[in-house]
């Protein structure tokens, strides 16, 4: 093969690619909103992890990391409950955090970083070169519950940019720069949310453990089948 066959190769691989990113988006999109409607809760607002979101309006767009184009390669999504005030946090209230991590070759684990905005994306490019073998990797949905300890006048997602992601399985209290936070989360590979049937399993799991940890999560806002 000559060097310009491999050249239209490559291309050919890219057109590929870029195909596949938008089903696999479509599908994660859809995954992550079933299970917060699953949970009885309100989409929010969402941040990527390692990124900027990509600005219309920034005249230096050809000079920033190109991983600003990928912004759901690592991306949380923040759902609320639908009779939650937008500026009153209550321990009668939780907030949902849904976090999408496309390639554990590059997670909050292996940068060190559990707050958002804190990679070296910001400063310069991350090299996937560097990545480890894609097929020795994962792609997983964290879920994260956290409830406020105390009743306190901020803004749902200030708090939730500031909040530190915790160990999953594990009940956390005092998450937090200030401490404001109980949390649990729980890890599911994509693999595992394939079906509605997948995604109802996963949801049913995590709001019965939430209920054993005393979050206040609501009754199933979906009818059970009567046979």
């Amino acid at each position: 093969m000559s060097d310009m066959d491999g050249v239209r190769q490559s291309l050919v691989d890219v057109r590929n690619a870029y195909r596949l990113l938008a089903l696999y988006q479509r599908h994660v999109k859809g995954t992550i909103s079933e299970i917060g409607e699953g949970l009885g809760m309100t989409s929010y607002v969402w941040q990527p992890t390692f990124s900027h979101r990509p600005d219309l309006l920034d005249g230096k767009v050809l000079t920033h990391s190109s991983w600003n184009e990928l912004p759901l390669f690592d991306a949380s999504f923040l759902f609320l409950p639908p009779k939650a005030a937008g500026n009153l946090m209550r321990p009668t209230d939780w907030m949902l955090d849904v976090r999408l991590t496309s390639d554990s070759a590059w997670t909050m684990e292996t940068t060190g970083h559990f707050g958002r905005l804190e990679s070296a994306s910001r400063s310069g490019w991350v090299d996937p070169a560097d990545f480890d073998p894609a097929n020795l990797t994962a792609s997983f949905l964290t879920i994260f519950a956290f409830q406020p300890l105390h009743e306190r006048h901020s803004v749902w997602h200030r708090e939730w940019k500031s909040a530190r992601y915790p160990e999953v399985d594990t009940l956390n209290d005092d998450v937090g720069d200030k401490g404001i936070w109980r949390a649990y989360g729980k890890r599911v590979v994509l693999e595992a949310l394939l079906t509605a049937e997948q995604i109802d399993e996963v949801v049913a799991t995590f709001r019965q453990e939430l209920t054993t940890h005393k979050f206040p999560v609501v009754a199933s806002p979906k009818p059970t089948s009567v046979s």
